[in-house]
């Protein structure tokens, strides 16, 4: 996994690049409302918290 910019938003391209998936992958999430996305500008933007919840969401916890 490469890391996140300093930025608030961040493109499809850039979120696949980050978890080490294919865009198409990240679309996938974005449609079954995995990981929460917005159009800005026109163009599907990911917020930087979204990234962060989503990559906490998918963390196996030990059991108890």
């Amino acid at each position: 996994m490469s890391t996140l910019r300093e930025k608030d938003l961040f493109r499809v391209d850039e979120v696949a690049s980050y978890f080490g998936v294919s865009r198409s992958v990240v679309y996938l999430w974005i449609d079954h409302g995995k990981l929460i996305a917005g159009k800005y500008g026109g163009v599907i933007r990911i917020k930087k918290e979204e990234v962060t919840r989503f990559l906490e969401s998918g963390i196996i916890k030990p059991l108890e």
